[in-house]
C-alpha cells in the first residue's frame, strides 16, 4: 500500500516536474520571444533611422542640386574683365594669376645664364668683318684715283683772269667761317638739350603724347585728302581718303594699347635718366663714328670708281651696310645689355653698367652683331643694286621688285633688333638668339609690333619737333648776320637734318630700352615681381588684360 502509494506520488511528482520543465521552456521561449520582438523593434528603429538617413541625403541632394544652380547662375554673370581688375587692384601677392600667363624657355639647354657669358660667340663673323675691311682700305690706297683733265683749265687760264672778278668769289669768301661754326655748333648742342627735355616730356606726359601722335597721324591724312579734292584730283582724294578711314580703324584698335605703351614708355626713359652715358654712347657712335666712316667710305669708293666690275661694286657698297650697321647694333646691345641689368637686378646693378655692356658688345658679343649686320647689308646691297638700274626696260618690275626689297628689309630689321636683345641678355650665337626670338614673336608679335608703332611714331614726331625748332634757330641766326633769306632758308633745312638726326639717334637708346622689356617681361615676368613689384603689377595690368 505504502509502495503504491509512492508509486502514485511519483507519477505525480514526475507529471508536476513535467510540467514545471514544459512551464519552464515555455518561459523560456516567451522570453526568446519578447527579446525577437525587441530585435524587431531595434531593427524597425533602424530601419527608421535608415529612412531618416535617406532623407536627409535626399536634402542634401537638392541642397547640391541648389549649389549647382547657384554656381551655374554665376558662371552665366561671371566676367573676366571685372574680375581680373578687381583681382589686379589688390595689393596681395597672390591675387594676380599668374598661371594664366605662361612663361616659356628662349633656350632648350640649361647653360641659359643672363649676364655670365663665358664664350666668344660666331667668332667667324667678327674675322670675316675685319678681313673684309681692311681689304677694303687696302684696294682703296692702292687704286690709282680717276685723272682729271685739266688741259682745258690750263689753256683757259688768261680768259678766267680776264674775266669779271665776281665769277671767281666762292661762298666762303662772303659768309664768317667762325660764325658758320658756331651756328653749327649751336644746332648740335640745342639738337641734345631738346632730346633730354624729350625724355622729361615723355616721362610726365606719356599717355597724352601717344594720343596726340595717333590723333595728329588722321588729322594730316584728312587735310591731305581735302587738298586733293580742292586741286580736282579725285585719284589722290579718294586714295588719301582710304587712309584716313584705316588710321581712324587703326586708332580704335591701337587705342587700346597706349595704356600699356604709357607704362613701358615711362619705364624705360626713367632707366635711362639714370644712366645718361648711354645716350652719350649712342651720340658718339650714331653721329660721330657714323659721319667719319661715311668720309672715309666715300673716299676709298672715288679712287676705286674707275674699276668696272660689278662684283667689285656690289662688295664696295656691301662694306658701306655692313659697318654703318655694325656700328648701330653694337649701341644698341650696349643699351639692351642695360636694360636687361636692370630689370633683373635693379637694386644690385653693377658698377658702371654701361661700359660692362660695352665691353660685352665690342668683345664676346661682336661676331653675334656682326652676323646679323651681314643678314641687313645683304638685302640693303640687293635694294640698292636694284635701284640703280634707272635705265632698265622692265620699269614695272623693277617697281614691284623695290617694293617686296623693302618689306623684306623693314622686316629683317624688325626681327634682327629682337634677336640681337637676346644676345645682350643671354650672350648665345646669333642662330640660337634668332629662334628663340621667332618663339616669342609667335607668341606675342602682334602686339610687340603694335608697342613698338605706337612708341616709335612718339620718338618720330619729337624727332620732327625738334628738327623743325633747330632749324628755325639757325635760319634765324643766318638772317640776322646775312640779311639774305635764301642762305637763311638753306641753312634752314641743315638745322631741321641735324636736329631730327641727332634727336632721333638719342632716342635709339629708348627704342632698345622698349624692345628689351617687352621680350624680358614675354620671357620672364615673375623675375620683375622680385625686383619691381610696382611696375610689375602695372605691367600685368595693362598688357595682359586689356589687349
Amino acid at each position: 500500500m505504502q509502495t503504491s502509494l509512492t508509486q502514485q506520488e511519483h507519477q505525480q511528482g514526475g507529471m508536476v516536474g513535467s510540467n514545471f520543465q514544459q512551464n519552464n521552456t515555455g518561459m523560456n521561449q516567451g522570453q526568446m520571444g519578447m527579446n525577437q520582438g525587441q530585435m524587431g523593434m531595434n531593427q524597425g528603429q533602424m530601419g527608421m533611422n535608415q529612412g531618416q538617413m535617406g532623407m536627409n541625403q535626399g536634402q542634401m541632394g537638392m541642397n547640391q542640386g541648389q549649389m549647382g544652380m547657384n554656381q551655374g547662375q554665376m558662371g552665366m554673370n561671371y566676367n573676366p574683365q571685372e574680375n581680373k581688375q578687381s583681382l589686379l587692384d589688390s595689393d596681395s601677392d597672390s591675387d594676380i594669376p599668374e598661371e594664366e600667363f605662361e612663361e616659356y624657355k628662349c633656350y632648350d639647354d640649361e647653360d641659359s645664364e643672363r649676364f655670365k657669358q663665358t664664350k666668344w660667340r660666331d667668332v667667324w663673323a667678327a674675322v670675316v668683318f675685319w678681313a673684309a675691311l681692311i681689304a677694303l682700305y687696302i684696294v682703296g690706297y692702292t687704286v690709282q684715283p680717276p685723272n682729271n683733265d685739266n688741259n682745258d683749265n690750263d689753256s683757259n687760264d688768261t680768259d678766267n683772269n680776264d674775266s669779271d672778278n665776281t665769277a671767281s668769289v666762292s661762298f666762303f669768301d662772303i659768309v664768317d667761317i667762325s660764325y658758320i661754326l658756331l651756328t653749327f655748333a649751336v644746332m648740335g648742342v640745342l639738337s641734345i638739350f631738346l632730346s633730354f627735355a624729350w625724355l622729361k616730356i615723355m616721362q610726365k606726359h606719356a599717355k597724352a603724347l601717344l594720343k596726340f601722335v595717333l590723333i595728329s597721324n588722321s588729322i594730316w591724312l584728312f587735310v591731305i585728302m581735302v587738298v586733293f579734292f580742292f586741286v580736282k584730283n579725285y585719284v589722290g582724294g579718294v586714295l588719301f581718303g582710304i587712309f584716313f578711314l584705316i588710321s581712324l580703324l587703326l586708332y580704335k584698335i591701337w587705342s587700346r594699347r597706349i595704356p600699356f605703351a604709357k607704362v613701358m614708355l615711362e619705364a624705360v626713359v626713367k632707366v635711362t635718366k639714370k644712366y645718361p652715358s648711354m645716350i652719350n654712347i649712342s651720340l658718339f657712335f650714331g653721329v660721330i663714328i657714323q659721319v667719319v666712316w661715311f668720309i672715309a667710305w666715300a673716299f676709298i669708293a672715288h679712287r676705286s670708281s674707275q674699276i668696272n666690275n660689278r662684283a667689285f661694286y656690289f662688295w664696295v657698297v656691301l662694306m658701306y651696310y655692313w659697318v654703318s650697321t655694325t656700328i648701330t647694333n653694337v649701341v644698341h646691345v650696349t643699351c639692351c645689355g642695360v636694360f636687361g641689368n636692370y630689370y633683373f637686378l635693379k637694386g644690385e646693378m653693377p658698377e658702371d653698367p654701361t661700359m660692362k655692356s660695352f665691353k660685352r658688345a665690342t668683345t664676346k658679343s661682336f661676331g653675334s652683331i656682326c652676323f646679323g649686320s651681314l643678314v641687313i647689308a645683304i638685302i640693303k646691297t640687293i635694294r640698292a643694286m636694284v635701284r640703280s638700274q634707272r635705265n632698265s626696260n622692265n620699269g614695272f618690275a623693277r617697281c614691284i621688285a623695290l617694293c617686296l626689297l623693302a618689306c623684306i628689309e623693314w622686316i629683317a630689321e624688325w626681327i634682327n633688333a629682337y634677336a640681337l636683345v637676346h644676345v645682350a641678355v643671354y650672350g648665345k650665337g646669333y642662330i640660337k638668339c634668332a629662334k628663340a626670338t621667332f618663339r616669342m614673336l609667335k607668341q606675342r608679335g602682334v602686339m610687340a609690333l603694335i608697342n613698338d608703332d605706337l612708341i616709335g611714331k612718339v620718338l618720330v614726331c619729337a624727332g620732327i619737333i625738334s628738327g623743325l625748332i633747330v632749324g628755325i634757330v639757325s635760319m634765324a641766326m643766318i638772317y640776322m648776320k646775312y640779311k639774305n633769306i635764301w642762305i637763311a632758308f638753306i641753312f634752314a633745312f641743315i638745322g631741321i637734318f641735324i636736329g631730327i638726326f641727332v634727336t632721333i639717334t638719342a632716342f635709339s637708346v629708348v627704342s632698345s630700352g622698349v624692345m628689351t622689356y617687352f621680350v624680358l617681361f614675354a620671357e620672364a615676368p615673375s623675375a620683375l615681381k622680385h625686383v619691381d613689384k610696382k611696375l610689375y603689377k602695372k605691367f600685368m595690368k595693362k598688357y595682359k588684360y586689356k589687349f
